[in-house]
């Protein structure tokens, strides 16, 4: 809802009267106009102050420090987001690139020469441990033999002290004392089976306990884990490198048109110059900004028909809150768009050419069935909005309340439709 020219359904209507007004001088007679407030419909406006809202420009930058190189330069040619617009040669970023990727290839191969390191000592430490398995194993096989020769020297005993019971004990003596021989060289055997076996399972340990924590193993990971480390880092070198090299390439970021062209294709720019101005493609609406007082920012709203002079209608897209100040008065931003296309491309031009602020006209939704009396029915009395409405043979002053007003007409409350009222004198 705003304040602003007015589509009446029904008008109120408006008469000729001539009234007679008393005098201590004597009577004199002054034509009085009056209307009859009708209920009809009536769409408030205002007009206000707008200005058109062009898209904002871009600008490219040079990314590198060299020689320009510009596919385009004519201005107003069109331009594509991604498109490439230029280059800019620079040796020392190509000659960048190839020295992080030779310090890259270097530092890839350290980590491979690590790794082999690695794999190796862990190999040879996994070799031990099974020819420490194997000797374990050979030594328990030798224990094995020298029990299973001991058992059969305890047997060849035992049976030939069998067989020489009852015989002399020089002639007994005599016949188990091979038997005797045989059996403590098995037990010999046995004792040293055992030790060998000892000795393999402990070193079987040793070996498993250096393939679990060997230091070498320890050392060469380090090692290893400081080549992938500066492996990474030439990694991320070779990527700044080739970014830079990249940034070098002059890219449209949007879809738009060439606008300016700052800097002549062939001239050596420095990082931060600026190349070129890019400005965006013509969308299918126009905005616009509209200063709207302060007395009447509540009036306007979001959804308000909005006309400008030569162009399409639009609408009220947005009501700043916070109070700006324009040509010294207070007041809020508002922002509408309007359609744009061919019919009213000239318009556009005409209207946006010179910057100049427009006349806007901004209205509210229309309210229907509301008691409208003309403006200059509106009077303030005491403080109070009145109308002079006739009662009886005089006339009296009605407080109203103003609920929308047009140029020329107002929609009150707490007056009766069917009422006259008087007009003020112009």
């Amino acid at each position: 809802m705003l304040i602003g020219t007015a589509s009446l359904g029904v008008a109120a209507m408006a008469v000729a009267v001539t009234a007679t007004v008393g005098s201590h001088a004597g009577i004199s007679r002054h034509p009085v106009k009056t209307v009859v407030a009708r209920r009809a419909s009536l769409t408030p406006d205002a007009t206000l102050t707008g200005w058109y809202q062009p898209p904002a420009s871009v600008h490219l930058d040079a990314t590198a420090s060299g020689s320009l190189v510009l596919d385009v330069t004519v201005v107003g040619q069109a331009v594509h987001t991604g498109e490439q617009l230029g280059t800019i040669t620079a040796p020392a970023l190509a000659a960048a690139v190839s020295q992080a990727e030779a310090g890259q290839s270097e530092a890839n191969a350290a980590v491979a020469a690590a790794r082999a390191e690695v794999a190796a000592q862990q190999a040879s430490d996994q070799q031990a441990v099974g020819q420490a398995q194997r000797t374990v194993t050979t030594a328990q096989a030798g224990l094995a033999a020298a029990q299973a020769a001991q058992a059969k020297a305890t047997a060849a005993l035992s049976s030939e002290q069998t067989v020489t019971q009852g015989a002399p004990p020089a002639t007994v003596s005599a016949l188990l004392a091979p038997y005797q021989q045989q059996l403590a060289a098995s037990r010999a055997s046995v004792a040293t089976a055992e030790n060998n076996l000892h000795e393999a399972q402990a070193a079987l340990a040793a070996a498993n306990e250096t393939a679990t924590s060997d230091p070498s193993v320890t050392a060469l990971t380090a090692k290893l884990s400081e080549a992938q480390a500066a492996a990474s880092a030439a990694g991320y070198q070779v990527l700044q490198a080739t970014d830079a090299l990249a940034a070098a390439t002059l890219t449209s970021p949007i879809n738009g048109v060439l606008a300016h062209v700052l800097v002549a294709s062939g001239s050596s720019v420095q990082v931060g110059t600026p190349v070129l101005s890019l400005a965006p493609a013509l969308s299918s609406t126009a905005d616009f900004q509209i200063f709207v007082p302060q007395l009447m920012g509540a009036k306007v709203a979001v959804g308000d028909r909005v006309r400008v002079p030569g162009v399409p209608s639009g609408s009220i897209l947005y009501v700043s809150a916070t109070l700006s100040t324009y040509q010294g008065a207070q007041g809020f931003l508002a922002t509408a768009s309007v359609p744009r296309n061919a019919a009213s491309s000239g318009a556009f031009g005409a209207t946006t050419a010179s910057g100049v602020p427009l006349q806007v006209q901004v209205e509210g939704p229309t309210l229907h069935q509301v008691v409208v009396v003309p403006l200059s029915a509106i009077a303030d009395h005491d403080g109070r909005t009145t109308v002079s409405v006739q009662s009886g043979k005089g006339r009296k002053q009605v407080a109203v309340t103003v609920i929308a007003r047009s140029a020329s007409k107002v929609a009150v409350s707490g007056l009766r439709p069917g009422a006259t009222v008087y007009l003020l004198p112009s």
